[in-house]
This record gives C-alpha cells, sequence and structure tokens, in this order.
C-alpha cells in the first residue's frame, strides 16, 4: 500500500470527501458539489485535477467541454478503501 498516497488524501477534507463520492460512481464536478454540499465550484474542480494528477480518478470525456465525468481509479479504490478504514479506527 501507498502510505504517501493515504496521507495526502487523509491530509484535505476535500480530497477525502471527493474521492469517497466518485467510488459510489462516475460524477460531474456539479454533482458533487450538490452531493458534498461545498460552497464553491472552484474547490471541486482544484481537487479533481489533484486527485486526477496522482492518478486516483480520471476523466471519461476529457474532449468534453462542459460535463465532465470523473471515475475512480483502481489505484484511487484501493487508497479510498485504506483512508475509510483509516478514519472508522481513528475517529
Amino acid at each position: 500500500m501507498n502510505e504517501k498516497l493515504i496521507s495526502y488524501v487523509l491530509a484535505g477534507k476535500n480530497r477525502r470527501n471527493v474521492l469517497n463520492l466518485i467510488s459510489q460512481g462516475a460524477m460531474t464536478p456539479s454533482q458533487i458539489l450538490k452531493k458534498a454540499k461545498y460552497t464553491y465550484l472552484t474547490h471541486i474542480i482544484r481537487t479533481l485535477k489533484d486527485l486526477n494528477k496522482m492518478e486516483l480518478i480520471e476523466c471519461v470525456n476529457p474532449e468534453a467541454k462542459s460535463y465532465k465525468f470523473y471515475k475512480i481509479t483502481k489505484k484511487g479504490k484501493s487508497i479510498n478503501e485504506a483512508v475509510q478504514k483509516y478514519l472508522k479506527e481513528y475517529n
């Protein structure tokens, strides 16, 4: 398991929430915004870019100008499971 990635996700509330939401199915930034009840779409978009850069999620339709869908990768799924397990044990 990659402890650095687990730590990276745990260190950011937005990263934890967004990764966990996307693990339930592919979503657009607007859908994530509504489900997570965030105030700013820019926070979601920045978080998606960070998670994508770390290869924890991927954009299904990167050529689209709007309604970009993001889904979790295999790597992201295992990291999310480890993060959720940690949160249950220590919170």
